[in-house]
């Protein structure tokens, strides 16, 4: 059972480093755009850019405290209650 969670905990992981990849992407391309085009109308392209960065940071701390609890529940000796 706790293999399986051990698991479980390890496959959620990727989908958010996926997810992270993909945010991140999207904000270097917005970056990229914000310079091009920053003499239009820059204050709503610099929301976009903000709230996909705060999307960013909450993703990798996520990922960060999801690690760290598997590493803590490995690093943990097993006591078998069954």
């Amino acid at each position: 059972m706790k293999k399986m969670l051990f698991a479980c905990r390890w496959l959620s992981i990727f989908p958010l480093s996926v997810l992270i990849g993909m945010f991140a992407h999207q904000l270097l391309t917005d970056l990229q755009i914000f310079q091009a085009i920053n003499m239009r109308y820059p204050e709503d392209h610099a929301f976009w850019i903000f709230l996909k960065a705060g999307a960013l940071i909450m993703l990798v701390g996520f990922l960060v405290f999801q690690s760290q609890l598997i590493l803590k529940s490995y690093m943990t000796p097993h006591h078998s209650s069954q």
